[in-house]
């Protein structure tokens, strides 16, 4: 999905689905499926919270946005439409973001290298980016598009999102979010030996946990 490709990160599918640091699971297609938390084999993930992101948007080249209406003025109607010029085209608006990741990962990796259980297909949680608001859409064809009832198209889209903006209709997306709190993007590591990923049972100086950037290796999505 084009979402990889802004940010490197993982898109939470759903967004509001529960999902946290220190959660593990395996990559099917890619999306991830999440196994369990890693406190049940006995780890200990710490974390610490980022500066907050506070708003952030983002639109394929194909996707174009258009306010209309009154500006600002008492009682006036205004609308936002996005319009989609391809197939799989993405626009996301987030409000009142902030990330909260894992810390030590070094540590973290000499603990789950002893876990027998841990398989090494396994997938790690390092890192989950909540937003208070969130307004996610992806095309299914071309000429898909959202229309959005606003109370200022001076604020635009992103400060409407926490209670102010309605969709009254829409045609050809594959798929649509728009809600929150929810958790939209994530990052995902796995345990590896050296360059190796790592195997069951084996433990050396060179384990680490590595992050994937999901821009790299991963089927479409």
């Amino acid at each position: 999905m084009a979402l990889r490709s802004a940010f490197g990160l993982w898109p939470t599918w759903l967004p509001d689905n529960a999902i946290d640091v220190g959660d593990f699971g395996h990559v099917v297609n890619g999306v991830f499926v999440r196994d369990g938390m890693i406190g049940t084999f006995g780890a200990t993930v710490r974390t610490r919270s980022a500066k907050p992101i506070g708003q952030q948007t983002f639109s394929s080249r194909s996707v174009s946005t258009r306010t209309v209406g009154a500006g600002a003025a008492a009682g006036a109607e205004a609308f936002a439409r996005i319009t989609f010029g391809r197939s799989f085209g993405a626009y996301l608006a987030l409000d009142g973001c902030a990330e909260r990741r894992a810390t030590d990962l070094g540590q973290l990796a000499k603990e789950l290298a002893e876990v027998k259980a841990w398989s090494p297909e396994s997938w790690l949680v390092t890192g989950v980016v909540r937003a208070e608001a969130a307004l996610i859409a992806v095309s299914s064809g071309r000429g898909g598009s959202l229309e959005l009832k606003i109370s200022n198209v001076a604020a635009g889209i992103v400060a409407e999102l926490k209670g102010g903006a309605q969709i009254v209709h829409e045609s050809g997306l594959g798929f649509r979010f728009l809600g929150g709190p929810c958790t939209p993007l994530f990052r995902l590591a796995r345990l590896t030996d050296g360059d190796e990923l790592m195997l069951r049972g084996r433990s050396s100086p060179a384990v680490r946990l590595v992050e994937i950037d999901a821009r790299v290796g991963l089927e479409p999505f």
